[in-house]
């Protein structure tokens, strides 16, 4: 089956919200932002190596002041595929989640989506 055709008719039907942002910006924007009594998910793709260590900073710490306001019932996750080492052909989906500010590791999976081995 060719999910293609699919993929673009639904692109058309809910095309998708494209923001030109500094990263650490946007997502103090989005949390400031974010429906009250929700969730709150923050995820990232084969993007964080690229973002300069400030930025990086700006954005741990922007989450971990709204991790601590989180509750059960309205929970701030991080949820990202990264490779975990450069030299590595593969990445590693993890999510952290607050309240509690615990990071897991879910899978290893490949960069394109061919495989993925689930861990828990």
């Amino acid at each position: 089956r060719r999910a293609g055709p699919a993929a673009l008719s639904l692109a058309e039907k809910f095309p998708p919200l494209l923001v030109k942002a500094d990263a650490a910006d946007f997502v103090e924007k989005a949390l400031a932002t974010r429906q009250q009594g929700g969730a709150f998910v923050l995820y990232h793709s084969i993007m964080w190596q690229y973002l300069p260590r400030p930025t990086k900073d700006a954005i741990i710490a922007t989450l971990e002041q709204a991790g601590r306001q989180a509750a059960a019932a309205a929970p701030v996750a991080r949820l990202r595929m990264e490779p975990r080492d450069p030299t590595n052909n593969w990445a590693v989906l993890s999510l952290t989640l607050w309240p509690g500010g615990e990071t897991r590791r879910l899978a290893h999976c490949d960069y394109h989506g061919r495989w993925i081995e689930w861990i828990g």
